[in-house]
Parts: C-alpha cells; structure tokens; sequence
C-alpha cells in the first residue's frame, strides 16, 4: 500500500490590519492580509514567546472580495494551502 503526503499549511492569527485592496496589471481585485502567529515556551523557568508575521496574498478575485467585505483588523481567519515561498533577490 503506499502511503501519500500531505503538503499543506494553515495558518491562524489576527490580522494586523485590515486588508489591503489592490489592483493586478490586468484590473483584477488582490487582496493582502498581513498574519501574526506566535509560538510560547519556557526555558530554564523564563517564559519566552517569538512572534512572526506572515504576509498573504489572495489574487482570486471572489476571495479577495469576500476579504475586503468581512476580514478586519484583528479577526482570525484561517488559511490552508500548499507552502509556497517568494524568491528574493539583494
């Protein structure tokens, strides 16, 4: 039997701001949601916590929609999908 994999990511946290609305070359609706997630632990009985901020960008334009129409600062959305990175260049 072979065994699959699983290639997803989801991702839950208050938005930092509201959405930001933008327009693609060719006149589509992108939406931007900045995400903050934060992981907690102890060491030696210090309690410590990094915080990391995720940028999304929804370029489906009846997503991007929905985003702008309900998503504010501070709600939870939870996004899942494959992992992708963008390539940055110095």
């Amino acid at each position: 039997m072979a065994i699959g994999t699983v290639n997803k990511v989801t991702l839950v946290g208050p938005l930092g701001a509201d959405p930001q609305i933008r327009r693609t070359t060719t006149g589509r609706k992108a939406a931007i949601l900045n995400i903050e997630t934060s992981d907690y632990w102890q060491d030696k009985a210090i309690a410590k916590s990094r915080t990391q901020w995720h940028r999304i960008v929804i370029y489906n334009e009846r997503l991007a929609e929905i985003a702008e129409r309900y998503l504010r600062k501070g709600a939870r959305p939870t996004i899942m999908r494959r992992p992708c990175s963008a390539r940055r260049t110095a």
